[in-house]
């Protein structure tokens, strides 16, 4: 209610007037103390007035543009039409080869194939890279993006793996897009995240501090864990990352106003019977869609969530139930963003097979969001008043025109038993086996321009000769 939403804003402002932040970043600290916030330099504790919160939430814009490296895959939030856009999963180091049957740990040859398999499907919006094993630790993400770059031309949304690689990943940006161009057209996104409960590690200020300065925009992470990190409690958890990602706002308004933000509640719950963090379960997936709910009323931002992801390690029953609830709660409460697209193991995992199914369901959630239109078209009066009882539609004008709107998604079918068996008993993990097949048997590279490739790996080369 509005009532409830108002309760949890004044709450959220109280603790970040009065307790604050850690925020850990002495440069930050300093710019901070001379922007109004109240600054212990030993504790590194920052307490933010309310009349500050206010006007950093003021001057977020209010409309601004992930850009892709082709036009066409250009995402403006919010979107006009109130549509939500879909990233497959970030940061799993383990990886399912559909070939072998197995899981192993993620590659950079695992980092190509994903960026194909985004840039072919057309309900991936925006991409992300799992976390390749094979690369120099120090530089993964550094090399990670580069493969992204040479294989999609979608938006790139990126988590840094470390304060000392984010010049490297703008360096790269920037190379591609263009230098004066990347603050118009932004082909890349960077996360800082909080280092919940109620911190902000040098790292993630790193991240906000380069990015703001060159027009990049942010995803502000929370990442809870009810019950370890985060109050046991979904209202509880819903203040901490409400804390959480208006200090992150708040931050990247006071070092440069009107930096384009989004804000990024990911909650996780801990399962008190074994210690595992849950990405999926029920009160998860209830956290996700309350806190959409409360940012886009109270801070009016665009908010970027998990809409899909799965508990479960395969693609099965389990998983198609999962991310199916928490996509349609998510969509329905209003998410700009939905990510999480092939991510199972509770996000540690990524799998081609479960994002080509994640992939089919997007166009059933999209379908759902739009609704019911009543017009006078779709009302078909003049076919119900011309019809006698007991006839039927089938010849009218009226449905020949409308008889191919409905929905028919590859990998579902509607078929009785005997056509089913007939042709193999296939389940939706076959099809979708089928389906990779296909898709991976004409995947081909995004090539760059030659001189910006030399560029991109001369910045690789002096990456790994400072950093690891």
């Amino acid at each position: 209610t509005t009532e409830e939403i108002t309760t949890i804003y004044e709450k959220c402002q109280e603790v970040l007037s009065k307790k604050g932040m850690k925020i850990d970043h002495p440069h930050a600290l300093k710019m901070l103390d001379k922007a109004g916030a109240r600054v212990d330099f030993e504790s590194r504790q920052v307490r933010f007035p309310k009349d500050i919160i206010k006007a950093a939430l003021d001057n977020v814009p209010q409309r601004f543009l992930l850009a892709g490296r082709d036009e066409r895959h250009d995402i403006v939030l919010p979107d006009p039409n109130g549509a939500f856009h879909v990233r497959n999963g970030s940061g799993a180091f383990r990886y399912f080869d559909p070939e072998s049957d197995v899981f192993r740990y993620a590659t950079l040859a695992d980092v190509k194939a994903c960026a194909q398999f985004v840039e072919a499907l057309d309900e991936i919006r925006f991409c992300a890279f799992p976390s390749p094993t094979d690369a120099p630790k120090q530089s993964a993400d550094i090399h990670a993006l580069k493969i992204l770059f040479e294989n999609t031309s979608k938006h790139i949304n990126v988590q840094p793996y470390s304060a000392e690689s984010v010049e490297y990943l703008l360096e790269l940006a920037q190379v591609v897009a263009g230098s004066a161009a990347l603050s118009m057209r932004p082909i890349i996104s960077l996360s800082p995240n909080a280092f919940t409960p109620l911190g902000l590690k040098a790292y993630d200020v790193e991240v906000i501090l380069q990015s703001t300065r060159l027009g990049v925009p942010i995803h502000c992470w929370s990442l809870p864990s009810a019950g370890a990190t985060s109050p046991i409690t979904i209202a509880g958890s819903i203040i901490l990352l409400g804390v959480e990602i208006i200090c992150m706002i708040v931050l990247s308004q006071l070092l440069q106003t009107g930096a384009p933000v989004i804000a990024n509640p990911f909650p996780f719950t801990t399962d008190m019977a074994t210690g595992n963090s849950l990405n999926s379960s029920v009160e998860v997936t209830l956290t996700t869609a309350a806190a959409v709910e409360y940012i886009k009323r109270a801070y009016r931002v665009p908010v970027h969530t998990y809409g899909f992801g799965t508990d479960s390690p395969v693609t099965d029953g389990q998983a198609s139930t999962e991310t199916t609830l928490k996509g349609l709660m998510a969509s329905l409460a209003g998410a700009d963003l939905l990510s999480g697209a092939g991510m199972v193991e509770s996000i540690n995992g990524f799998s081609l097979i479960q994002l080509l199914v994640d992939s089919n369901l997007v166009s059933f959630l999209k379908r759902l969001n739009r609704g019911v239109k009543v017009d006078d078209d779709t009302l078909a009066w003049k076919e119900i008043m011309n019809t006698d009882p007991g006839g039927h539609f089938l010849e009218r004008t009226h449905t020949f025109e409308h008889c191919r709107e409905a929905l028919r998604p590859k990998l579902f079918i509607h078929q009785e038993w005997e056509v089913w068996s007939s042709e193999g008993k296939k389940n939706l993990y076959s099809r979708a086996f089928e389906e990779y097949k296909v898709i991976k048997d004409s995947l081909q590279p995004h090539p760059l321009p030659e001189d910006v490739r030399k560029e991109l790996n001369l910045i690789i080369k002096k990456a790994d000769e400072k950093l690891v």
